[in-house]
């Protein structure tokens, strides 16, 4: 994968008895593993329709603009366990990816859809659809984020997805800790009893999920365990992008998902 190495920096983090919030998280993983299912996986999305994922610019376009071609990325969904498949576990082919026209790593625009070549069958109870936020949360919001990247810098990835407890940070601060890369697209967290909790390689595209809304998706962190605090993309920056992609993309003749978006972003 030309984009293999590119991965935003869950670090400390926990794994809860009860994981409500990994319905809405898939492992993007690429066409095939090396030695066993899991080894694969690169990158996280969030389910935003039946048949979109949203994640990271940067898990599907390297340094040159060149964008991974869906027939190399599969969606894995419904196993929380990167590396067991199980009766909820399900597997979907790309149909098309969307980076944002304007990406360049470091420097905004870090927001890509994957439209998927199947829709997501609705029997599945493992597999849900998240809803998009209205509104840019404030200073102090409690949230939360998951995936499975690396446990701590250069480590092992997670089997088991795990989450990490943040809360909102000031955009002063956040662009006390990375100047100009603290662009106006981003949102900072950070655990405020543990600042060695954060976001970490493979977690790209993971969800920050508050109050059950989706908020933003993991864009970059400077190194695991580093004291400084993870960086989101503002799906509220971009609720006009994903709609209007939305509305853009046709699958099976003609079928739009711009419905579910608006009616997702509504809710």
């Amino acid at each position: 994968m030309s984009n293999a190495d590119t991965q935003g920096y869950i670090s400390s983090g926990f794994r809860p008895t009860d994981g409500n919030l990994e319905s809405y998280v898939v492992s993007i993983r690429t066409r095939k593993p090396t030695a066993y299912f899991g080894d694969n996986h690169f990158c996280s999305g969030v389910i935003i329709t039946s048949r979109i994922i949203l994640t990271s610019a940067h898990c599907v376009m390297d340094g040159h603009r060149i964008i991974t071609r869906p027939r190399r990325l599969r969606v894995v969904a419904g196993s929380p366990n990167r590396l067991k498949k199980e009766r909820t576990t399900l597997e979907f082919m790309v149909f098309k990816v969307i980076p944002h026209p304007k990406f360049q790593r470091m420097k905004g625009y870090d927001i890509a859809l994957l439209v998927l070549s199947d829709a997501i069958p609705r029997w599945n109870t493992r597999i849900k659809i998240i809803s998009l936020t209205k509104s840019r949360p404030t200073e102090g919001t409690h949230c939360q984020t998951l995936g499975w990247g690396q446990l701590f810098w250069d480590g092992p990835y997670a089997d088991r997805i795990t989450y990490a407890n943040l809360s909102i940070v000031s955009d002063t601060l956040c662009r006390q800790a990375y100047g100009v890369h603290y662009t106006k697209d981003l949102i900072c967290a950070a655990n405020p009893k543990d600042s060695s909790v954060g976001t970490c390689r493979g977690d790209s595209g993971a969800p920050l999920i508050c109050h059950g809304k989706l908020v933003g998706i993991v864009s970059f962190s400077s190194m695991c365990n580093n004291l400084q605090p993870s960086t989101f993309t503002d799906v509220t920056y971009y609720s006009n992008w994903i709609i209007t992609m939305g509305l853009g993309t046709k699958i099976n003749g003609g079928v739009t998902c711009f419905l579910v978006l608006l009616i997702l972003y509504l809710l």
